[in-house]
């Protein structure tokens, strides 16, 4: 009876898989060609308080990984708006106010991004993150993901596990925009 059990645990087991809800969303606006790009500003991130803080400052830290543009932290960002009398919402940051605050901050492009946990039928992090053009308010790439099925203790391992997936995606978005930033300096 307990190998017809495990037999049929491992036979569901592909099925289950499949049945896990998980995000995945990559756009990325092609006819955009950021000019003269340098400094990239990550805003703090909202959502689950418990996570956003850190989540930002650890996709901070893969981000800084590229070369190509100067990029100002999540808790540089809070600090300097808050001394220049702008106070980022816990909330979920709007265009136009990642906008002003990458005015304030001397940035051409800024980083909004949102940490939610789904408590589905299997718990999991998403991480959705936008680059904005500060000069013009477009949005340059949208990025949603969640973390990968994984057999994760708590819900922390989850976020960290969202964080890398969505910084692989942005990684790959900022060598490509470097490129063309390159392609239109000659």
């Amino acid at each position: 009876m307990k190998r017809m059990i495990s037999y049929l645990c491992l036979l569901s087991y592909p099925f289950l898989l499949y049945s896990c809800e998980t995000t995945r969303h990559i756009e990325k606006n092609a006819s955009i060609i950021p000019h003269n790009w340098c400094t990239i500003a990550i805003l703090p991130f909202s959502g689950e308080r418990a996570f956003a803080r850190a989540a930002a400052e650890l996709f901070s830290f893969h981000i800084l990984k590229q070369k190509h543009f100067k990029i100002i932290q999540p808790a540089i960002a809070e600090i300097t708006l808050l001394k220049k009398g702008l106070h980022i919402s816990q909330d979920v940051v709007g265009v136009h106010e990642a906008q002003e605050a990458g005015h304030l901050l001397g940035a051409e492009a800024v980083i909004i991004g949102n940490i939610k946990i789904d408590h589905g039928f299997e718990i999991h992090a998403i991480a959705d993150l936008k680059l904005i053009d500060t000069k013009t308010e477009d949005i340059v790439a949208t990025i949603a993901l969640s973390s990968p099925l994984i057999f994760a203790r708590n819900e922390h391992d989850l976020v960290i596990a969202a964080i890398e997936e969505v910084s692989k995606e942005i990684l790959l978005i900022l060598e490509d925009l470097s490129g063309k930033i390159a392609g239109t300096a000659k």
